[in-house]
């Protein structure tokens, strides 16, 4: 993790930042998930993306991302030798900044948090320690990456079907 405190900028697949931004403007609650990578130099590379269930007791508002994609995210990075690298999330109404919530979810996920709004944002941000919010910049690729996970299917959240 000390790796991803040197982080100043992202560099994201084009199919995730266009899927993440589709899904700012089509659900109605928030979307989140997970970009799995490496750290190169200052930069966070996406190598593929897990959009998960969102499991919060008010996903207008806020998201939680289910339990079971979070640990098969988690163990696909084991496996694969990556790091998680970012949160990533929707806000369907306001704009890309943080919100307290994800403010209090920084302190726990210590890494990039990629954020679409309806609004055509995407911009990442990261909590420093001991200290302010900074923004990192958002470099969208040419190349498409991916979801992490083929063919998992989530039904408690009615814009799951978008996302995969």
């Amino acid at each position: 993790m000390q790796k991803l405190d040197r982080v100043n900028r992202i560099l994201l697949c084009r199919d995730a930042a266009r899927r993440l931004q589709a899904l700012a403007c089509t659900c109605g609650v928030e979307v989140g998930g997970f970009i799995l990578g490496y750290i190169d130099g200052d930069s966070g590379v996406s190598m593929c993306y897990q959009l998960g269930c969102n499991v919060a007791e008010h996903p207008r508002i806020e998201f939680l991302v289910d339990p079971v994609t979070t640990l098969k995210v988690s163990e696909l990075a084991d496996e694969k030798g990556l790091e998680v690298i970012a949160v990533i999330h929707t806000h369907p109404s306001g704009h890309a900044v943080p919100s307290a919530r994800d403010a209090s979810g920084m302190a726990v996920w210590r890494v990039v948090w990629v954020i679409a709004s309806c609004m055509g944002e995407l911009r990442a941000w990261m909590l420093e320690r001991g200290g302010p919010i900074r923004e990192v910049e958002v470099v969208v690729e040419g190349r498409d990456c991916g979801p992490c996970i083929d063919g998992e299917v989530c039904h408690s959240n009615p814009c799951y079907h978008l996302a995969v």
